[in-house]
């Protein structure tokens, strides 16, 4: 339910966060992002009273959010600019990839470790932020206005007019000024919300502020949301297994088979019957077409295992008859992805790869090897004549 008033939302919402400044980080633990002109908003619009609740207080607005939060925690944030790292974040209507979620009742705590800002490959500590959710915490501005024991009636008609200015109820979460704009149309399978920008540096206090799912879910609720920006927390590959949130997803574009049939040529004539044999004897050997179908997000920590699990499940294929190709700059150039203790990173995996979901033809065979082979005859033709 939605509180009451906006003091008492922004001391549940900033209580909670508080909590949150001093845990860490656990593996498979999923944050939100909001977008900073949101989150200002919001601030702004919890942490202001009215004169009329002030028992004549002069002030037009006080701040609410004076507490300081003294606990020192570090957090790290992965942000890979070129291969995108992220999970297959799912709702009730997507199916989950190795991620673990805590419950979102109000009245529970979630495990949350540490926040860093890695641009590249190398993990950089957040500057002039010691606590993970100190920023959340602070108001755009907690300046007292000066009181006087005895103001002025003009004084007391400014005061008036304060009261009519106070921030409006910010609209529905909006998380477009974090997404770079896309006209695909393709399907995706994961709900990670969208592709962050990648041409600047997004900043966490700046540009957006991370807050746990109980949170996510109650502002979603209150005011609504376009776009949520679920990210996972991992393991760091590169700094000692400390668990760090992935801000970038490697997105992968999913290829299929489609199996151009050619016209039925009508057989009133000897050429037309003639012609009919051989597009039969040629349909066993046609080379299938492939053509972007999904697209998907992973995270770079997740196995071949894994992606098997998660598209047999979403798509509804058989394991024994899916076959997963990397394809390389070059259409010809493929790997077929068979070690499934392996990782995408150790696949090297990299943002924007084609895949290739290869299904086994109804008679046992695999269309990439009768593809193969239909090639190979073509060029022996060619190299004989």
């Amino acid at each position: 339910l939605k509180p009451q008033s906006t003091e008492e939302e922004g001391n549940i919402v900033n209580q909670w966060l508080s909590r949150e400044s001093r845990k860490s980080f656990q593996v498979g633990q999923i944050w939100y992002l909001i977008s900073m002109q949101w989150w200002n908003c919001w601030n702004e619009y919890v942490s202001f009273k009215n004169v009329t609740e002030m028992n004549g207080d002069i002030n037009g607005a006080v701040s609410i959010n004076d507490k300081v939060i003294n606990e020192e925690t570090q957090h790290r944030i992965t942000k890979n600019k070129h291969p995108g790292k992220a999970v297959p974040w799912e709702d009730d209507s997507v199916i989950m990839v190795n991620a673990k979620t805590s419950s979102y009742n109000m009245s529970q705590s979630y495990s949350g470790t540490t926040l860093t800002h890695n641009h590249s490959n190398s993990a950089i500590k957040s500057q002039n932020c010691a606590s993970p959710l100190k920023t959340c915490l602070n108001t755009p501005d907690q300046t007292l206005v000066n009181r006087s024991p005895s103001p002025s009636p003009k004084f007391r008609k400014k005061t008036l007019q304060m009261n009519n200015s106070l921030p409006l109820k910010p609209a529905a979460v909006d998380n477009s000024p974090l997404l770079v704009s896309s006209q695909s149309k393709v399907i995706s399978l994961t709900n990670e919300g969208g592709r962050l920008k990648r041409d600047i540096m997004l900043v966490r206090g700046k540009d957006f502020e991370i807050v746990p799912e109980a949170i996510w879910r109650a502002l979603s609720t209150w005011y609504g949301a376009n776009t949520a920006l679920p990210r996972t927390v991992i393991s760091s590959s590169t700094n000692d297994g400390q668990p760090e949130l992935e801000l970038y997803p490697i997105t992968v574009k999913l290829l299929r088979h489609q199996f151009v049939t050619n016209r039925p040529v009508p057989m009133t004539t000897f050429t037309g019957m003639m012609s009919a044999m051989s597009n039969m004897v040629a349909s066993n050997t046609q080379t299938p077409r492939r053509y972007v179908a999904y697209t998907a997000t992973f995270s770079r920590q997740h196995t071949v295992q894994q992606i098997y699990e998660f598209l047999c499940t979403k798509l509804r294929f058989s394991r024994e008859d899916t076959r997963l190709w990397k394809i390389g700059s070059k259409e010809d150039c493929m790997t077929l992805l068979e070690d499934e203790n392996q990782t995408l990173e150790d696949c090297s995996v990299e943002e924007n790869q084609q895949m290739l979901i290869e299904i086994r033809n109804k008679d046992l065979t695999w269309p990439e090897e009768m593809s193969q082979l239909a090639k190979n005859k073509t060029l022996r033709k060619e190299a004989g004549s």
